[in-house]
C-alpha cells in the first residue's frame, strides 16, 4: 500500500504479486482546502502522532479504510540548498516518520486486513523550492553554460525502518 501526497495531488496504490494498481486524484487546492478528493480523504486525528486514511468504494474497485500512528517523533533531514548556473534552484526541508498501520483494503473483491503493530508505514514529507524542476524550471536557452560538476551524484539511499522494539532512519548520498 502507498499514499502520497504531492503537488499534483493524491495517489493511492497497491502493489500485488510484482504488479502495481494506481488511482490517481487531483483539483485546485485553492480556495478549498479540504482533504478530501472526490473519495479519497485524510485527516490528521492528532497532528504527528496519527492519520486517519480512507478511500471510499469508487469506480476503480480499491478502497480502504487505515490509520497510521507514529512509533517514533518525526526526523527532520538536514537542509539542503543546491544552485545550478548561479541560480538557487532547491532549498528544502524534509523530515521522515516511521509508524504503524492498521484498518483494512477491499481491492478486486479480496480483503486485506492490517493488524495494529503488524504493518509499517513511514511518512516522508517535504517543502520548500523546487525550482529546477517543471513547472518552475527555466529555459536553458536563456542560462549560461552548465558547469561541469566536481563531483556527479550517483545514488541516494533513503532507509526508515521499525522493529518491535526500534525505529529508526538513515540516508545517504554518494557520488560516483
Amino acid at each position: 500500500y502507498a499514499f502520497i501526497f504531492s503537488q499534483q495531488g493524491l495517489m493511492a496504490g497497491i502493489s500485488i504479486e510484482g504488479r502495481q494498481y494506481t488511482v490517481r486524484f487531483s483539483r485546485e487546492w485553492r480556495p478549498d482546502f479540504a482533504t478530501r478528493i472526490g473519495p479519497l480523504s485524510y485527516a490528521f486525528t492528532r497532528p504527528l502522532r496519527e492519520i486517519a486514511l480512507r478511500l471510499d468504494r469508487n469506480d476503480f474497485d480499491l478502497s480502504f479504510d487505515l490509520v497510521w500512528e507514529a512509533v517514533a517523533e518525526p526526523w527532520v533531514e538536514a537542509h539542503h540548498v543546491a544552485h545550478n548556473r548561479q541560480r538557487r534552484t532547491t532549498d528544502q526541508t524534509r523530515y521522515t516518520q516511521t509508524g504503524t498501520v492498521s484498518g483494512h483494503i477491499l481491492f478486486r473483491g479480496r480483503r486485506f486486513d492490517l493488524a495494529r503493530g503488524g504493518w509499517t508505514g513511514t511518512r516522508d514529507h517535504s517543502w520548500g523550492l523546487y525550482a529546477g524542476r517543471a513547472p518552475l524550471l527555466p529555459d536553458p536557452r536563456w542560462l549560461p553554460p552548465p558547469p561541469a560538476p566536481a563531483r556527479r551524484r550517483a545514488m541516494r539511499f533513503w532507509m526508515p525502518f521499525r522493529t518491535a522494539t526500534y525505529s529508526g532512519f538513515y540516508h545517504f548520498h554518494e557520488d560516483e
